[in-house]
């Protein structure tokens, strides 16, 4: 088994979790539900995962997990954005 199959089993369950909070991703026969925080704790998993394991990894592997972080934050702030004008919008009603 190579390092980098390891490191995306590691990461993994956190990023189809963040996508799945997100909404990003549904599962058959589930309702979603976006759920800002559940997805903002995924993300902060991955960023101590990226913190603890730096200097230790191959450059693929840190790539990999460089490109989850920044794929979800951007998804995040956009949701996250969305949300909070979606929540505006309802208190002023």
């Amino acid at each position: 088994m190579s390092g980098t199959i390891a490191i995306e089993h590691l990461v993994n369950p956190f990023y189809l979790q963040a996508m799945l909070h997100l909404g990003l991703i549904q599962i058959p026969n589930v309702e979603s539900k976006i759920d800002i925080e559940a997805a903002r704790e995924s993300i902060d998993i991955l960023k101590f995962i990226e913190e603890k394991t730096k200097g230790n990894l191959a450059e693929s592997e840190e790539k990999l997990i460089k490109d989850i972080l920044m794929q979800l934050q951007l998804q995040y702030f956009e949701i996250e954005k969305k949300e909070n004008e979606k929540n505006i919008q309802k208190e002023e009603k």
